[in-house]
């Protein structure tokens, strides 16, 4: 077990979209306390639009120190209906 700082998403960038995709939720992390799920797509961090952006700067736009918040502009592909979502960042515990 390790501990890490984040949200607790695993993120790829979805190439048909192009847009960041989250591939996976790690237990007890705060998106999996906000009832996220594998599959969605993410639109925009703290109102800043990933369309287009690598991994790397989406990434940069998540990350941030223990008790701040970022906001997720989400999209569930199998709905098409956007939500909003504001996670505060935390340290949990993940294998791996």
């Amino acid at each position: 077990m390790r501990e890490i700082v984040g949200i607790g998403t695993g993120l790829a960038s979805d190439e048909k979209t192009r847009l960041l995709h989250i591939t996976q939720i790690l237990p007890k992390s705060p998106a999996a306390q906000a009832g996220l799920s594998a599959g969605l797509l993410i639109q925009r961090v703290n109102g800043i639009p990933v369309e287009g952006k690598s991994l790397d700067e989406c990434m940069n736009l998540i990350r941030g120190p223990v008790g701040t918040k970022v906001r997720l502009e989400i999209i569930n592909p199998a709905r098409e209906q956007t939500n909003t979502v504001e996670l505060t960042r935390q340290k949990f515990l993940t294998s791996g």
